[in-house]
């Protein structure tokens, strides 16, 4: 079995968008957003050359699709700091970090790229465009049109499948005999290889000592019209590599993480084509219709529940301080905020009010409830603040947080009013009874779910809506119960791009106020009368005015009563005034087969390594935390790509709630400019029969730009357990290996991988599978029946162990092989099949000596040669060496006619 394809059915659903859901119908494409940044200037040239590419890319996608697909509906988002433009609408659900295509600036690249996280087959995050590529045309030399570049990156974003190109390995050689080949598809794209000149047109051979500068220059005639994945730069190419077209022995992502699977196998088998929905069809195409999107100042209804069980557990007390700290530090400026309330009734206390100073901050907190009684009677809270929205003109684009703890039977009878209002619902689950439904008004709005406990210091509530307001960065969001004349310590590291309004929120749920202590870099201390204390709330806040210093600030918070007191503490701030952006952490979750957790860490859109990831996963029976990795094996698709992953098994029913604290690794976490599933630079061409070069490709530095420390606090949403499995039963087979890597060295195959876990990543496996074949089909295809090598030296070591095993084969010279392994646990259950890798025999096995050693086992039918079989596993603090002399036999297999060592 596969770690992403176990069938277990216990995550109902997820609540946190990673984007706004584009949908294929009549095989036109609807819903596409391209989102502008913030920090790019006004320039209308910038939105035709977008126009003009999704408008040819559409053409390009309806061939490459063999007339299946097309753009119908595409929305471009503009900022508001471009200015109030013309012929604009107001957005409904969409937003900039939700888009699925990016433009922005990068300090590190202008080459498009999509980061993908997900595997073959599974949709990646976003595309991610420069202006400067939109606007210079001399970038259509290096990528090729910008429609076929931006077909290529769809392809990557929308059906999960990978290059066909690969810069660390461009050439290769099927064997030792071939000539050398391109690492392409298909095989038979004719070009030459060539050595940079300083004659123009002029193709030197390549040098064998400088196999570095050698470049692989495509014939600018071609007898092929594939593949999109390889080089659309090239004017024949205008299809995918099919099945009949592929090339199998290229060593590229898509056969590394397909499986070998061609491009268009995997994209055909997507639910955009599966089962053969989206048929072909023949028609002069639509221009696509371009939507101008502009967020306005964001219009806030809080629909607040004070229901009878709000009184229960302080909940009444926790919403009026999270929402008191939202009105008073979180909200941005000329926002505009109204409150309704709602029990069995609904009841306005205040209509939208513009949100522009002090005072008016001070109004709505005194609008907000006080006490709590009656029934639940949800969607009259809804309507009524559809209601105050509409007063203010239209419903459409506003965003109405509904907090509830209670269970409401005549819930769906607003579902439909729900989906045609245009405003997008934000839902926040307070204790173990909130309403089960309440998921659904998000997933159809586009609105984030939370769930929190009734645990003072887990402190969801203010975490909620931090997240919502997406203007402020959480450094730290924690808390603790302590006990009688305990103390509650920790620290927060601030980087220099970050500082400004950063703010100390300190709430505690008794009448005793803690003695409260905040030290900054240089030592200065903040005491309780440095903050401002609101007794009656339970509140104590410390603003610091001026650009907080960078480094680390200590917090002791001290419980001077004789009970135990339950603190929470929130540390918010944003962006300086320094050059450098700050580090942006998004988290995401996938939820079933298994369900898994992603966060991405990025400063300037390069990847940050080396991250200290923490998921807290929170649920009404306690919380739990897990380690995430980065690490290309597990639940992690690519080492160092800044996505952070990790399998979540639950053991408790209900709804869960997340967050994640990210922290650098002292001198240790780097900024790695590198991404994977990029548009392929063309170093040279042909142009009406003369050889052009163009300027080599912007270096990436092998030195890794180092990250200041930071500290980072992200929510992650909720998202519904409704099974588990039964206590004491295996059901979690180990984990595929994604990181098998295999290489010749002289008559021996050398192996390594990425121990996987006895239940996916966790544990340790109990053997492992190795089988080889010359015919990566029936190793893909029907594993069971290709040869099997002797792994009984190998003794699995713990998950996230680097594993390593060589062994000798006894075979033709010049002979290719694929090979895959598989792990298995106690209980029989197997892991899915790794990805498969090939070695070329470099030449015919030389007897060692441990061939003269004397088979003893006279009963044996079969021939027996000896091959020595050693397993070296790596693990923290040493190395165990595990040498067997292994002795088993040689059979004939007529599949790929290798003569090899089996069991």
């Amino acid at each position: 079995m596969n770690c992403f394809a176990i069938l277990l059915a216990f995550v109902l659903s997820s609540a946190k968008v990673t984007s706004f859901k584009v949908k294929l119908v009549d095989n036109g494409y609807n819903n596409v957003v391209i989102a502008i940044h913030e920090h790019i200037p006004a320039d209308q040239k910038l939105l035709e050359n977008i126009k003009n590419m999704v408008t040819r890319a559409s053409g390009v996608l309806y061939n490459a699709t063999r007339k299946r697909a097309f753009f119908r509906d595409v929305k471009i988002l503009i900022p508001r700091t471009w200015g109030e433009q013309k012929g604009t609408q107001t957005p409904t659900y969409e937003t900039y970090n939700q888009a699925n295509v990016f433009i922005a600036k990068s300090s590190h690249r202008d080459g498009p790229y999509t980061l993908q996280y997900g595997g073959c087959g599974k949709e990646g995050r976003y595309i991610h465009f420069t202006p400067d590529f939109l606007l210079n045309d001399a970038f259509i030399n290096n990528y090729g049109p910008r429609e076929k570049v931006f077909v290529h990156e769809w392809a990557h974003l929308r059906w999960g499948v990978f290059n066909e190109y690969d810069e660390s390995t461009p050439f290769y050689r099927p064997n030792l005999k071939s000539r050398l080949e391109s690492t392409r598809c298909p095989k038979d794209i004719k070009g030459d290889f060539c050595m940079p000149s300083r004659t123009p047109g002029d193709c030197s051979p390549c040098d064998d000592e400088s196999p570095d500068l050698c470049v692989f220059t495509p014939h600018s005639t071609q007898n092929t019209n594939v593949s999109m994945m390889f080089m659309p730069s090239l004017a024949s190419v205008n299809m995918f590599c099919d099945s009949e077209s592929h090339n199998a022995e290229a060593p590229n992502d898509q056969n590394r993480k397909c499986d070998y699977r061609s491009t268009w196998d995997v994209i055909s088998e997507s639910e955009d084509f599966k089962d053969n929905s989206n048929k072909p069809i023949y028609l002069d195409l639509p221009t696509p219709t371009f939507t101008l999107l502009q967020p306005k100042n964001r219009v806030f209804c809080l629909v607040l529940d004070v229901s009878g069980s709000m009184n229960a557990e302080g909940r009444l007390t926790r919403l009026r301080q999270a929402s008191v700290l939202f009105l008073k530090y979180i909200i941005e400026e000329d926002s505009k905020v109204a409150i309704v309330t709602f029990n069995s009734n609904a009841l306005i206390k205040r209509y939208l009010t513009n949100i522009s100073d002090d005072d008016t901050r001070n109004q709505l907190i005194k609008d907000l409830p006080t006490t709590a009684e009656g029934g639940t009677n949800i969607c009259s809270g809804l309507q009524m603040g559809f209601q105050v929205l509409e007063k203010d003109g239209s419903s459409e684009g506003g965003e109405i947080i509904l907090l509830t703890d209670g269970e409401d039977s005549s819930v769906g009878s607003c579902f439909d009013e729900v989906k045609n209002k245009g405003t997008k619902i934000h839902g926040i689950a307070l204790g173990p009874n909130a309403e089960k439904d309440l998921e659904k008004f998000p997933q159809m709005t586009g609105g984030f779910m939370f769930s929190t406990s009734d645990t003072f210091s887990s402190n969801g509530l203010l975490d909620a809506f931090m997240e919502i307001s997406e203007d402020s960065l959480q450094l730290e969001n924690t808390g603790k119960d302590i006990e009688p004349k305990g103390s509650f310590v920790g620290k927060v590291e601030v980087d220099s791009a970050v500082g400004n309004k950063t703010t100390f929120l300190v709430t505690w749920k008794t009448d005793s106020t803690p003695t409260m202590l905040i030290i900054d870099p240089d030592r200065k201390e903040y005491k309780n009368n440095d903050f401002k204390i609101e007794e009656h709330l339970h509140i104590g806040t410390l603003q610091i005015p001026y650009t907080a210093k960078k480094g680390t600030w200590m917090y002791n918070i001290s419980n001077t009563d004789n009970n135990q007191q339950n603190v929470a503490l929130t540390v918010l701030t944003k962006p300086s005034d320094s050059k450098n952006s700050p580090v942006l952490v998004n988290t995401y979750q996938k939820p079933g087969q298994p369900a898994t957790i992603f966060v991405e860490i990025f400063q300037d859109y390069s990847p940050v390594i080396n991250a200290e990831v923490t998921a807290i996963i929170e649920t009404e029976k306690g919380s739990s935390s897990i380690q995430l990795y980065d690490s290309g094996s597990g639940a992690d698709l690519i080492r160092n790509d800044g996505i952070y992953s990790v399998f979540f098994r639950p053991t408790t029913k209900g709804r869960h709630g997340f967050k994640v604290r990210v922290e650098s690794i002292k001198k240790q976490s780097k900024q790695e400019p590198a991404l994977a599933s990029h548009a392929m630079y063309v170093r040279s061409y042909f142009e009406n029969g003369a050889l052009h070069w163009n300027p080599p490709k912007p270096p990436v530095s092998d030195n890794l730009i180092p990250v200041e420390d930071f500290s980072r606090t992200k929510s992650g949403g909720a998202f519904i357990v409704t099974e588990v499995p039964p206590a004491g039963e295996d059901v979690y087979p180990p984990c595929r290996i994604t990181d098998f890597a295999a290489a010749m060295e002289n008559d021996t195959v050398m192996l390594s991988w990425t121990a996987p876990g006895d239940d996916l990543d966790e544990g340790t496996a109990l053997e492992y599978e190795l089988r080889i074949s010359g015919n990566v089909q029936e190793l893909r295809d029907r594993f069971h029946n290709a040869t099997k090598v002797n792994t009984t030296a190998i003794r699995p070591l713990p998950a996230r162990s680097k594993e390593e095993f060589s062994f000798v084969p006894e075979m033709t010279n010049d002979t290719v092989i694929y090979l895959a392994i598989r792990a298995l646990d106690e209980t029989g259950l197997a892991s899915g099949l790794s990805n498969i890798e090939q070695v070329t025999i470099a030449k015919p096995a030389v007897p060692t000596t441990t061939a003269n050693i004397k088979d003893d086992n006279k009963n044996t039918a079969r021939n027996k040669d000896l091959i020595l079989g050693i397993a070296v596993a790596s693990v923290a603090g040493g190395t165990c060496l595990i040498i067997g002399v292994i002795a088993y036999a040689v059979q004939k297999r007529r599949s790929g006619q290798l003569n090899i060592g089996v069991i």
